[in-house]
């Protein structure tokens, strides 16, 4: 059986406070756009992506939210319908690719090591048949 690598979101992320904390945008934000930004990013890691439009958006996340500052939108890219963040879809995408690389790891050790517990030719003619088809 050909196992696929778990999709779901990463329980976690690191979030590091000297560079959000030296960030013009995030110093220049007031308590209120700090707790929408931290709301937004934490809905954007667990969703993706949220909806642009004012009144959706308090659905999605909660909040009453009219409008995103300038401060806010500097961590998020957004088109006509959508709201996202690239630094936590970079960081998503790097986890999925380490994860791939030890799935991968994982599956060729385990190939080389049933090579050389069971090293009958039959046995040996078998495993590479079954590599080839994952």
């Amino acid at each position: 059986m050909i196992h696929e690598a778990n999709t779901e979101v990463p329980p976690a992320f690191q979030m590091y406070a000297a560079n959000l904390q030296t960030n013009p945008a995030f110093k220049s934000m007031d308590a209120d756009e700090r707790g929408i930004f931290i709301t937004l990013y934490l809905a954007c890691w667990t969703s993706g992506r949220l909806p642009v439009n004012p009144e959706k958006l308090t659905m999605w996340v909660g909040l009453p939210i009219t409008e995103l500052s300038d401060n806010v939108m500097a961590f998020f890219s957004s088109d006509d319908e959508w709201l996202w963040s690239p630094s936590l879809d970079k960081y998503k995408q790097k986890q999925n690719d380490r994860k791939a690389r030890m799935v991968e790891g994982g599956r060729k050790g385990g190939i080389k090591g049933m090579k050389k517990r069971w090293s009958t030719d039959a046995v040996v003619e078998a495993i590479n048949e079954i590599d080839k088809l994952i």
